[in-house]
């Protein structure tokens, strides 16, 4: 399939218009210091009394920590800001060449006092593969500490498969 999608490509061109990241454009004009400082004053400032740290690769991804369940188990997501969908590895994810749950923490329902099943299954095709699963509901928090935003009795996927290409990517 990827074959014959790279033969149509050299039927079907476009021009495509290169543009540097705010990054570069900033670094170039020595003002990305002042700008990491900005930044991080507004966020300070637009704390509502909840801190989460972010990683946020300017303008091309957001990385945060996130805990699921009593007592919260950490994971480490990409922040996707063009969905809602929350999706984590399972501890019964072990489908995909060469396992790619194998090395990302995974989702203990057992583990969780607050746990609830949901039993509706869910499948999300992404461009290089896809990830199923099935959906659970637990008390989720944006953070690792005590002053975490927290939602209780949340909806969220649990993966049972994911595609090869997450297996060095953050979920």
């Amino acid at each position: 399939l990827l074959a014959i999608g790279c033969a149509l490509a050299a039927h079907h061109q476009m021009r495509l218009q290169r543009k540097d990241s705010l990054r570069k454009v900033l670094g170039r004009e020595g003002r990305w210091e002042e700008y990491l400082a900005s930044k991080t004053m507004l966020r300070a400032d637009r704390a509502s009394g909840h801190t989460q740290t972010v990683n946020d690769y300017d303008d091309a991804e957001y990385i945060g920590n996130i805990t699921i369940g009593t007592p919260g188990q950490t994971f480490v997501v990409l922040l996707d800001t063009g969905s809602a969908n929350l999706w984590i590895p399972d501890a019964t994810c072990a489908d995909g060449l060469g396992n790619p749950c194998a090395n990302k923490n995974k989702f203990a329902a057992s583990a969780s006092s607050t746990y609830a099943e949901n039993g509706k299954s869910w499948t999300i095709a992404y461009e290089l593969g896809k990830a199923q699963g099935f959906l659970g509901e637990d008390t989720v928090r944006f953070g690792t500490d005590a002053s975490a935003l927290t939602v209780p009795k949340c909806t969220f996927g649990q993966a049972k498969s994911i595609a090869t290409f997450f297996k060095n990517e953050v979920i």
